[in-house]
């Protein structure tokens, strides 16, 4: 599951979250982990999946 990237426009904190690319597209109420604050936009258009590193 890909991660995106956002901004708090209230506390100015950057944060990413593990949603589906359906989530994202619908805009789901997502919240700052600072501030609790809705007033959040989205950084790019990129996403990014972690990589498992092997031994």
């Amino acid at each position: 599951m890909p991660y995106f990237e956002y901004e708090c426009q209230n506390c100015g904190d950057t944060f990413e979250v593990m949603e589906t690319y359906t989530e994202h597209e619908v805009d789901a109420e997502e919240r700052c982990p600072i501030c609790g604050s809705l007033e959040i936009e989205h950084i790019d258009e990129t996403s990014h999946v972690p990589v498992c590193e092997l031994p």
